[in-house]
């Protein structure tokens, strides 16, 4: 497996062992100096300041971190939007995407066949590690939406589904982005990019032209066919299997010790609270309907939630939990998927705590970011 369950305590040496300089210069390339964080800092293992504190205190300037700062940065951005967007993996954020013929998936791309060497072989990596590298991600968004003109939503569904470092808000603001709902032009590449990017040297496919050929060319053939594709479908019955055998299910004691709530993007390993506690992944199966992973994803969120000390489980709704556990204080880290939630809210541990609120881009956020933050 690509990325194996993790401790904390070993993320912060990895993250203490990273060169900003060669990442800066090689991280567009598929085989670059990219951190291979991304899931851990998706479910909420180490934060992306953790790292951002860690290159400080390395004696790294920021001009040296500077890109790096920004890719983490653009994690928490998205995050941001989605505060004030929580229907943004259903709904166009600034405008519907243009110029839309198809819904659904291409099925060349579903199986990889798209005849793009460097998106196909990205696509299998994906299937098999659950892995895609960011780059690939925008070649196969770029195919789908700008090329073979599909609308976004499905296709983001499918590769949300497939990703361990799946984030809702990056995902789909980065698809939304793509295709020109969220961004004032749609993302094209050609061949030569891509060859560049993934060392590949294909000649003479359909995206072998400059870019207002792309622009203007009819669906190729290769991506005219549909692919129905059904997510695996996460009842109750079903998350109670995954997770069996993984930890011990809550039991309800009659102590009254407070409860901190964990969820699949709530996996830290830090004592969240001072006091005597109980230690609960919440497992919702309206949010894996909502928002379904594949059982291989589900296999890594559980066996990386295995790695916090005393957790337990529950497999249910909040309305559900809350109803047998009166008596007992809830504690939860804040995220815009679990508004619902009602208790002690804890703030998260963002990057730039002062640059909070909706930004249209990421240029303007992170204009506030200099006024605010260099080192």
């Amino acid at each position: 497996m690509l990325f194996i369950p993790q401790t904390k305590s070993s993320l912060l040496k990895m993250a203490a062992g990273i060169d900003p300089v060669h990442y800066a210069r090689t991280r567009n390339h598929i085989h670059g100096g990219i951190t291979r964080l991304s899931p851990y800092i998706s479910r909420g293992v180490i934060a992306t300041r953790d790292v951002m504190m860690l290159l400080q205190e390395n004696g790294f300037t920021w001009l040296q971190c500077e890109s790096l700062l920004k890719e983490l940065a653009w994690r928490d951005y998205f995050q941001r939007v989605q505060q004030h967007f929580p229907l943004l993996h259903a709904e166009a954020i600034k405008q519907e995407q243009s110029g839309v013929v198809n819904h659904g998936i291409p099925a060349a791309v579903f199986l990889g066949q798209t005849g793009i060497d460097g998106i196909d072989n990205g696509i299998h990596e994906m299937m098999d590690t659950g892995y895609l590298h960011n780059h690939q991600r925008m070649y196969t968004a770029m195919l789908c939406c700008n090329i073979g003109q599909y609308h976004w939503k499905a296709c983001a569904d499918w590769m949300y589904y497939h990703l361990i470092d799946g984030d809702v808000a990056s995902n789909y603001c980065s698809w939304q982005w793509t295709a020109g709902a969220f961004s004032s032009k749609r993302y094209i590449a050609n061949q030569e990019n891509i060859n560049h990017y993934t060392d590949t040297t294909q000649s003479g496919t359909f995206l072998d032209a400059d870019y207002d050929a792309l622009r203007e060319m009819s669906i190729p053939a290769e991506l005219q066919d549909n692919h129905d594709w059904q997510p695996f479908h996460w009842s109750s019955s079903a998350l109670k299997d995954a997770v069996q055998n993984k930890m011990p299910a809550f039991d309800f004691p009659s102590d009254h010790l407070p409860a901190v709530m964990y969820n699949a993007y709530q996996l830290s390993q830090d004592d969240l609270v001072n006091t005597p506690h109980h230690k609960v992944l919440l497992l919702e199966p309206s949010f894996f309907q909502k928002f379904p992973v594949s059982p291989n994803v589900m296999r890594w969120i559980l066996d990386q939630a295995a790695l916090i000390e005393g957790l337990t489980y529950f497999v249910g709704e909040w309305d559900e939990w809350s109803q047998n556990t009166t008596g007992h204080d809830c504690h939860f880290v804040e995220h815009p998927l679990f508004d619902h939630y009602q208790g002690n809210k804890m703030s998260r541990q963002w990057m730039f705590p002062d640059v909070s609120g909706y930004y249209p881009s990421f240029f303007a956020y992170w204009k506030q970011v200099e006024k605010r933050y260099t080192w």
